[in-house]
This record gives C-alpha cells, sequence and structure tokens, in this order.
C-alpha cells in the first residue's frame, strides 16, 4: 500500500469570481498589504501548475500570512497510512524486547509498550475521522434531509445533521436519501471492517475498567489484532464508492 494523492477541498485553473466581484493581486509576502485587504475577500493561492487552491488568513506570531485549505479527510487518511507504518514498527520493536528480557520488565520495554499503544490508538481514532469528516463533506449545504415518521415529519439541516444524527444513521439514511445508493446494503467482508472499526474506535474513546483489569486487557488485545491495512482500503472502497477516484495513490512512485 503506498501513500495517495494528496488534494484540496478546492483547485481550479480559475478561482470563483461572484458578479460584481473582481480579484484583487497581492503580495503574500508584504504583511502590511494582507492586513489591509483581508477584510471580505477570500484568498487564493496559486500552484507551480497553474492552479488556485482556495487559502484562508492567518495571523501568525503578529505576522498576516496565507495558508492554502487542505482536503481534511485526506489529510487524516493519509496520516492515518503514516501512523500505521510507524504502529508496524514499534509493534516489531516491542516484541522484540519482551522476547529477549528475562521475567524482569525493563524501562525500555516499558517505553515500547506505552509508544505501541499511544501510536495504534492514534490510527484507529484518525482513521474513524477521516470516514466522519467524508461523510459530513458529502452532505449538501442548503438541502435539508426529512425523515417521516408516522406521527410526524422532521426536517434536518447540514448543521443539525453533523451535530445531532448518529454514526450508523447517517450511514444507512441520511446519505442514502441524498445519493441514493448504500455502501452497506449488503454484508460483505470490505463493509465489516469498518464495522469493526467503528466498534474498536467507541471502546478506546470509552475505555471501560473492571476488577483484574479484564477490559484493558481486551482492547489491547484488539489493537494488536486489528487488520489495520484491510481497514484503510475497505474505507478508499467505501469513500470511492460514493465519490469516484477521490483516493488514488501519488504518481510519484515514493514509498514513504
Amino acid at each position: 500500500m503506498k501513500h495517495i494523492k494528496k488534494k484540496y477541498y478546492f483547485e481550479e485553473l480559475t478561482p470563483p469570481i461572484a458578479d460584481g466581484k473582481q480579484m484583487l493581486s497581492a503580495n503574500r509576502n508584504d504583511v502590511k498589504e494582507l492586513k489591509k485587504i483581508k477584510k471580505d475577500n477570500i484568498p487564493f493561492l496559486q500552484t507551480t501548475e497553474g492552479t488556485y487552491i482556495m487559502s484562508m488568513f492567518h495571523n501568525y506570531n503578529g505576522l498576516e500570512t496565507v495558508i492554502p485549505i487542505p482536503d481534511l479527510t485526506l489529510v487524516y487518511y493519509n496520516n492515518t497510512y503514516l501512523s500505521n507504518n510507524s504502529r508496524k514498527e514499534m509493534e516489531k520493536q516491542l516484541f522484540d524486547k519482551l522476547r529477549n528480557n528475562n521475567s524482569e520488565v525493563s524501562e525500555s520495554v516499558t517505553e515500547e509498550l506505552y509508544h505501541y499503544i499511544g501510536q495504534a490508538t492514534s490510527t484507529i481514532i484518525q482513521m474513524f475521522t477521516s470516514i466522519e469528516s467524508f461523510i459530513n463533506h458529502l452532505i449538501p449545504d442548503n438541502t435539508p434531509f426529512i425523515k417521516v415518521r408516522k406521527e410526524r415529519t422532521e426536517y434536518f439541516t447540514k448543521e443539525q445533521i453533523q451535530i445531532h444524527i448518529r454514526f450508523w444513521e447517517k450511514i444507512n439514511d441520511v446519505l442514502p436519501f441524498y445519493l441514493h445508493k448504500n455502501f452497506f446494503s449488503t454484508q460483505t467482508p470490505t463493509n465489516s471492517h469498518i464495522r469493526k472499526l467503528k466498534e474498536l474506535r467507541d471502546a478506546i474513546v470509552h475505555t471501560k475498567s473492571n476488577h483484574l483489569f479484564i477490559e484493558q486487557s481486551k482492547l489491547i488485545d484488539l489493537l494488536l489484532k486489528f487488520k489495520y491495512v484491510e481497514t484503510l482500503e475497505a474505507i478508499r472502497k467505501f469513500m470511492n464508492f460514493y465519490k469516484p477516484n477521490y483516493i488514488i495513490d501519488c504518481d510519484c512512485n515514493a514509498d514513504f
């Protein structure tokens, strides 16, 4: 598995200019000029390929600058890929030291254990966050979700959907309402990976405790047995199902 092609929310050959508006040019190294035009303007940066990327103003240590806005879903997915590579290496180091040590637990083993569990939980959380971000991005801005009940009909704005509707209801009701198809309409090994991801993410976020630390032991066991690469591939299929060619391998051929 290789790293993905990085994209932005908006990247086009020409920036969108509303009627009656005009595009201003500014030197982004000129702090005073940026501060002057900041109000009521949306910045765009031009890439080396000639495309325009929607950006944002940001005051960094008292200096105005412009930051391009990346696709955050892909940021989370890409970071999960990188995080999992680190997790695999930490797992190897952990078990090498566990096997090579006697019954005493050294400081070195403790360090490896903390690093591994921290990296594994971070990988899972970011992996699931990429799905949540993707789903919310698919919801239209100005078209309400309509839920017809026996006794009433409910209307939800995009903001209400994102805040008040649970994950599986978004999957099984909201996305089919807007996109007229459901990735989870049948049980397959691919979508079962995502179901297990949701269960493990919930177990991490709501870590439980009981006598003899049985719940904690179960969680660590799940982290060690979880199919990380297969789940990343399942998420790619899920996202590309709704948005074809959204996640693709980078064509640089570098493996990092």
